[in-house]
């Protein structure tokens, strides 16, 4: 059942990823246009770090001392990354991938809220990974390619060696919570 579970979130990023390919901004009238402005590589780049912060919230009651560590300190980062995007003050424009990401914070919701314990702290970690992979897969191959302008391209950077560390510490707190009590 997880691995399904896991599976759908995987899939859908794979469709999400397409989609952004081939369609232009949610609710425009005017003809699909590939190409991504500022505005919209803002507007996904917002999405991010607000995935980012609501769910590592979802650990909040887990009893492992690592994953609260991880979880407040990926919060705390993330709400500096919203800060620094906000203050560039372009206007977020909608993509499919921006509201896609939107739908994985309830996706991953629903997903850990029947679960307690062990097993919600390691479904947790797994949906942060694959969810932070894919993050690097966004920003690396749909939004700096397409990115204009400078301050904007280094914000992104900046999310880019965010999100990969915090790769290696949730990669770390799984390694801890896997292996056996010595």
């Amino acid at each position: 059942m997880r691995q399904l579970r896991i599976g759908r979130i995987v899939g859908t990023a794979v469709l999400a990823l397409g989609a952004l390919a081939t369609t232009g901004c949610l609710g425009d009238s005017d003809p699909v246009d590939v190409e991504l402005t500022d505005d919209h590589v803002v507007g996904v780049a917002i999405r991010l770090t607000q995935q980012f912060t609501a769910i590592p919230a979802l650990g909040e009651g887990s009893a492992n001392e690592d994953l609260l560590a991880l979880t407040d300190s990926m919060i705390a980062h993330h709400e500096a990354h919203l800060d620094a995007l906000v203050d560039l003050g372009l206007s977020p424009r909608a993509t499919d991938l921006s509201e896609f990401l939107a739908q994985q914070i309830v996706q991953a919701q629903n997903i850990l809220a029947p679960l307690q314990g062990e097993e919600h702290d390691a479904e947790l970690l797994e949906i942060l990974e694959i969810l932070h992979e894919n993050a690097l897969d966004y920003i690396d191959e749909q939004l700096l390619p397409t990115v204009q302008g400078a301050e904007l391209e280094a914000e992104l950077n900046a999310m880019f060696d965010t999100i990969s560390a915090d790769l290696v510490e949730i990669r770390n707190v799984q390694a801890g919570i896997e292996a056996p009590a010595t």
